[in-house]
């Protein structure tokens, strides 16, 4: 009798975009490491005027970041977050790129419609509501 084992699953890759904010960093940190995702952390900054816009008013296209190369990566991640308005943009244009291949969270209010996001973890205080809203009792961190 020949037992099969199931074949090993990958680590999930995750990556996740932030302003560069310790704060921030660390709720990308601990949402990436609660999913037991890898956790490469990185900032896109957005190039002028793109930086001065509401995301809502950008277009998701490569040309609007100040280094559109932070966007590179070999394979598709498993799941990108990002926390902070500065770090949406970036989540966007992998979701466009990706589609479902990628699963998409934001932690804080986007400010933008929920659709764009697959995930948005931000605190209940906030008041935000939806379907794909799950109410934190405060901040996520990487601090368990």
């Amino acid at each position: 009798m020949t037992i099969h084992s199931p074949p090993p699953q990958r680590p999930l890759v995750g990556i996740g975009f932030t302003d560069g904010g310790a704060g921030m960093a660390s709720q990308v940190q601990g949402l990436l490491a609660a999913v037991g995702a890898s956790a490469e952390i990185r900032q896109a900054p957005l190039a002028a005027p793109w930086k001065w816009f509401w995301p809502g008013l950008i277009p998701t296209r490569e040309f609007i970041f100040a280094d559109a190369s932070r966007l590179q990566m070999d394979l598709p991640p498993d799941i990108v977050v990002s926390s902070g308005r500065q770090s949406i943009m970036a989540s966007l244009v992998l979701k466009r790129r990706y589609g479902t291949q990628v699963f998409t969270v934001h932690t804080q209010d986007p400010r933008i419609d929920q659709r764009h996001f697959d995930l948005i973890a931000c605190p209940a205080h906030d008041g935000l509501a939806g379907p794909r809203v799950i109410g934190t009792f405060g901040a996520i961190h990487h601090i368990t």
